[in-house]
């Protein structure tokens, strides 16, 4: 067992505390959420895949809430951002997630034309570290209470 050494306990300290601050959240999505965006994607327009792969290369934070349950993503910048001609508040697609662990439910939604969730049912954090496989059960629709909640708000002009 290797003791830290002098130099890596500030580093190592400032991480966790930049982790507790960001609550999970970093700067980028991970490989398996990314995978997720793009299978859920599939039926979309060229046009809002275009407009989903622009916001995905600019500037965002993904936060993750909820036992990582959720991972919400805040766009910086917004009027720069292609929005995805869809409605208000969608649903892209639901999905069921399958690995050596069982089965997921996940989802991915927009709000105003931005890619602002991926909902997951379980924590993902140990479930796609294995073999995985996605397969989309359906495409489009409305998105859930809370996000439709939100759309409620931002349309009345509160809660941007």
């Amino acid at each position: 067992m290797q003791l830290p050494t002098i130099a890596s306990v500030p580093f190592r300290l400032i991480d966790q505390a930049l982790d507790f601050v960001c609550r999970g959240g970093s700067w980028r999505l991970h490989s398996y959420e990314k995978q997720i965006v793009e299978a859920a994607s599939v039926q979309l327009s060229e046009a809002n895949k275009v407009a989903l792969n622009h916001q995905l290369s600019g500037f965002f934070f993904a936060q993750r809430l909820f036992t990582r349950r959720l991972t919400s993503i805040h766009h910086f910048n917004v009027d720069s951002v292609r929005k995805l001609a869809l409605p208000e508040s969608y649903c892209i697609a639901k999905l069921n997630a399958t690995s050596g662990l069982g089965k997921m439910k996940v989802s991915v939604s927009i709000l105003a034309g931005h890619l602002i969730e991926i909902r997951f049912g379980k924590d993902p954090k140990g479930f796609f570290s294995i073999p995985y496989k996605l397969v989309a059960v359906e495409f489009g629709g409305k998105a859930d209470q809370v996000l439709q909640k939100s759309a409620n708000r931002l349309e009345r002009g509160r809660g941007q």
